[in-house]
C-alpha cells in the first residue's frame, strides 16, 4: 500500500493531503503552522499516516519561492528520509479559492483561510497523479 503525501508549503502554514495509490481518493489531512516545531509535527504525521512517498509544489516561475521551497525539503529529509517529487503548483492556490467558493457563498473563500493551503494541497496530489 502507497501512500503519497501532497504538500502546499507557504511561508506561515503548510497545506496536507494524502492519497492511497490502490484507490486514488484523495483525502485532506489539514494544515500546520511553518515554525519551529514544524518539522517534529511533519515527521509525526509522516509515520501516523505511514506516508512512502512525498509530492511537493513548486512554482515554475518565482524563483525565489523555488529556492524557499527547496530549502524545506533539505530539512524535511534531515527528519524523514522519504523520497520526494516535485509537481507544478501554480494556480493550485486559485483553483483551491474557486473551488471553496462553491462551498462558501458568503465570500470568505476569497480570503486567506488554512482551508485553502488544505485544498491547494490535494489539487497538488491531483495534477501528480495525472502525471503517474
Amino acid at each position: 500500500m502507497t501512500i503519497v503525501l501532497g504538500i502546499d508549503r507557504g511561508s506561515r502554514m503548510l497545506g496536507l493531503a494524502k492519497v492511497n495509490l490502490s484507490d486514488k481518493v484523495i483525502f485532506p489531512i489539514g494544515f500546520m503552522k511553518n515554525d519551529g516545531e514544524l518539522y517534529f509535527s511533519l515527521a509525526g504525521i509522516i509515520a501516523q499516516e505511514k506516508i512512502s512517498q512525498i509530492v511537493v509544489g513548486l512554482p515554475q516561475k518565482e524563483l525565489a519561492i523555488q529556492e524557499k521551497i527547496k530549502a524545506f525539503v533539505k530539512k524535511m529529509q534531515m527528519f524523514v528520509e522519504i523520497p520526494v517529487e516535485y509537481v507544478g503548483e501554480d494556480y493550485t492556490s486559485v483553483e483551491a479559492w474557486a473551488m471553496l467558493s462553491e462551498i462558501q457563498k458568503d465570500g470568505t473563500a476569497y480570503k486567506k483561510t488554512n482551508a485553502k493551503d488544505t485544498v491547494a494541497a490535494m489539487k497538488i496530489l491531483e495534477r501528480w497523479m495525472i502525471t503517474q
